[in-house]
């Protein structure tokens, strides 16, 4: 939950927080994805994309969203019924070009098979014969984690209570889904009362395979009952207030990712296109490449520049574990770094690995404190910059209404 167990006044004088007696802890997941989300692969020039997912608060409550969690090659039940003679598969009420893909392994009564080809929605082959023969058998298929698959999908979500797009681009999932063990509360909760919601959108880069990946978020729910308190009144209006200042927000590679040939030297830059103030607190990278000569552990360095001012943001440039983490374990800054409105990084990268080209990610992620939508004065817009600054001081996630 975001409820600390101390909140601080204006004078900052630290309180038990009274609220926590009022929530409940949850998982919400998307009704629509019982299954996970199938994100076809890259054709071409053009990356796969998801239909838009839905993520909705609950009818019987109100929720605030604390972290985003997910991962991809979960076991799923498969749609119908499937028989066997020898490789040859049938299926029954089945969906196999929708659900399945070549490489996916079928499982049944403790047996399992690889799938070999996709004729139809109900005809496939396997690499090896299920003995014994399947008669109308129910089954459940695992699509194997793919690296590339992995390294290449992106998401972007929008608030659509305010039509507000939360990144700037399509961001890494890496970059914002922690998984089940290790999540990392985002920097700012999202409030979603009843029937409000999250659209996510998926994109896969890679040409190597489908993506298929399982989501939800860890969630603080307020029950309807606890909505007579008064303190939890003020809290949830307190919240709703916030929404209207303050977002989180992923600001990513404008260009989404850099390649560097062998050896060699790149530029990217990250821009913040919006009307807000940015305030941002972790660094999130990662690299692929297929090389084997260099120093492929660490694969690039990087220094970062903030462009209005010219001033650098380290004294040398940084190999990629001592400044890029991911949402599972992001790299936290010593200080929020604070971004104007079309203000810019510019990040200078160099190829470690020097026998193969490098692509690079990379993704700075915090909270985006909206100016001319909340109508805030330069005052207001600072005051809250330094609730954001001072909560963050205190909790992982910055909980809306916990500065008095």
């Amino acid at each position: 939950m975001s409820l600390a167990p101390w909140i601080f006044d204006e004078k900052g004088q630290a309180w038990p927080n009274s609220l926590k007696r009022f929530a409940m802890s949850g998982l919400l997941v998307p009704e629509s994805t019982s299954i996970a989300v199938k994100v076809p692969l890259k054709t071409g020039s053009t990356a796969g994309q998801s239909n838009p997912i839905l993520l909705e608060g609950p009818q019987d409550a109100i929720s605030e969203l604390v972290a985003l969690v997910g991962d991809h090659g979960i076991r799923q039940i498969g749609t119908g019924t499937i028989s066997s003679a020898g490789v040859a598969v049938t299926g029954t009420n089945t969906f196999f070009t929708r659900e399945l893909q070549v490489g996916d392994t079928i499982v049944v009564s403790g047996q399992t098979a690889t799938v070999a080809t996709i004729t139809s929605d109900t005809a496939l082959t396997t690499s090896l014969a299920f003995a014994p023969a399947l008669s109308s058998n129910a089954f459940a298929y695992l699509t194997p984690a793919n690296t590339d698959v992995e390294n290449r999908l992106g998401v972007v979500i929008t608030d659509m209570a305010y039509q507000r797009e939360l990144m700037n681009n399509w961001v890494p999932a890496l970059h914002v889904f922690g998984d089940y063990q290790k999540q990392e509360w985002i920097k700012q909760t999202i409030l979603l009362e009843r029937n409000q919601t999250l659209k996510l959108r998926f994109q896969n880069d890679s040409t190597s395979a489908r993506a298929g990946f399982v989501f939800g978020s860890q969630v603080g729910k307020w029950q309807a009952e606890a909505l007579n308190e008064p303190d939890v009144l003020r809290f949830v209006r307190e919240m709703k207030r916030h929404r209207v200042l303050c977002q989180p927000y992923w600001l990513t590679l404008d260009n989404q990712k850099v390649t560097l040939t062998a050896s060699s030297a790149g530029i990217g830059f990250l821009t913040n296109t919006k009307d807000m103030l940015l305030i941002l607190f972790n660094v999130y990278g990662h690299m692929y490449s297929a090389g084997a000569a260099g120093n492929i552990t660490e694969g690039f360095s990087v220094k970062l520049t903030e462009q209005r001012t010219g001033r650098v943001l380290m004294s040398q440039p940084l190999v990629r574990t001592q400044i890029c983490g991911t949402a599972q374990e992001p790299f936290r800054l010593p200080c929020p770094l604070f971004m104007d409105p079309q203000n810019q990084l510019r990040a200078d990268f160099t190829n470690l690995v020097t026998d193969a080209s490098t692509e690079v990610w990379m993704t700075l992620h915090g909270v985006g404190v909206y100016l001319k939508q909340s109508g805030l004065t330069d005052k207001d817009v600072m005051a809250e910059a330094r609730r954001i600054w001072q909560a963050s001081q205190q909790v992982t996630a910055i909980p809306a209404g916990s500065i008095g």
